[in-house]
Formats: structure tokens, sequence, C-alpha cells
């Protein structure tokens, strides 16, 4: 795949993710304050890191991050550190999944690095950096959290795993489909 054809997906990616994340997102309070939000803005972003590679998935998420915050910031300020995590979003699903699959993936595979994934990045790290940017106790926020997790985790994974086969599918087509077409272009 061409480097202008990659270009043009992570620039979708990151756009669609910032669009998921700031204007179709809910923000949800613990102890008065707003400490989940629910979107579907993380799946872009590993699904970058999954098609792509954890430098792309890792770019993607951050530029998500440092793009939507000033459209969208929730009411707080600007945490690098949650841009830290945004990109985590999109490094470690891949790095983890070439420890045990190759794609295509089954659900199963993208399931345990999805879980993995966000019990590093949104359970621990997201908690713990909104514990100090919001001056509550971590275990005050953490409940909620895990069961939002819990909700989103296998959402996450089937919505990865639709859009990792359809991508495999259309690009094994495409590759298929070039090669007819320059077999058909060199006969008489």
């Amino acid at each position: 795949m061409s480097r202008v054809r990659v270009l043009a997906h992570l620039s979708l990616l990151t756009a669609t993710s910032v669009i998921l994340t700031r204007f179709f997102g809910a923000m949800l309070p613990i102890a008065g304050v707003g400490a989940l939000r629910l979107s579907f803005g993380e799946v872009p972003i590993a699904l970058a890191g999954l098609l792509f590679g954890p430098v792309a998935g890792g770019t993607v998420g951050a530029l998500a991050d440092i793009i939507g915050f000033p459209l969208n910031p929730y009411g707080g300020p600007y945490f690098p550190l949650l841009t830290l995590t945004s990109a985590l979003h999109g490094v470690l699903p891949p790095l983890i999944l070439r420890l045990y699959a190759r794609p295509p993936y089954r659900w199963q595979q993208l399931f345990g690095a999805v879980l993995v994934n966000d019990v590093i990045t949104a359970m621990v790290l997201q908690t713990f950096f909104l514990s100090i940017l919001l001056n509550q106790a971590a275990l005050v926020l953490l409940p909620m959290r895990v069961a939002a997790r819990c909700l989103l985790v296998p959402v996450y994974t089937t919505l990865l795993h639709l859009a990792t086969a359809s991508f495999y599918t259309l690009e094994a087509n495409r590759v298929a489909w070039a090669t007819t077409a320059s077999r058909h272009r060199g006969s008489p």
C-alpha cells in the first residue's frame, strides 16, 4: 500500500476518532465531576494500530486528543498524560497481538488485546491521571470506570473484528483485481 494511501487512511481514522469522542460521546459525572466519558473514539485509534502498526496507532491517538481538545475539552484543562493514554490505545493492541496472533484476527484474539489494553490504559492509567487532575481519590472513580469497561470491551472488540475483517477482505480483493486487470491489459 502506498504512503499516500496509508496517510489518507490514518487521517480519516484520526478525524473519525475526534468526531466520535468530542461530538458523539457522553460525559458521566462521578462524585460530582466529569470523570467517565463514554464514546467509541478509541475504536478508530486501535484500528489504526491494528491495520498500520503501533507507531501509526500511537500517532492517531495522540493527534486525535490534541486536535479534539480545543474543539470540546469537556470543561477541563489540557492534561498531557491523558494524551499519552490516548496514544497507548493505538500502540498496545498491535503489540499485544504480535505475541500470539497474525492477521486476520479472530474475535477472541482481539478480545484479549482489547481487554489487556483497557485494563492498562482506561482502568489504571486514566483513572490515576484523572484522580490527579480532578483531585479525587482513584478508588472513588474506579468502580464506575470498571463497570463501563465491562460493557464497552465486548462492543469495541466486535467493532474492531468487523472493521479488520472487512479491511483485509477488501485489500485481498483489491490486490486480486489489480493482478487480473494487469494480466488483461497485457493480452492482445
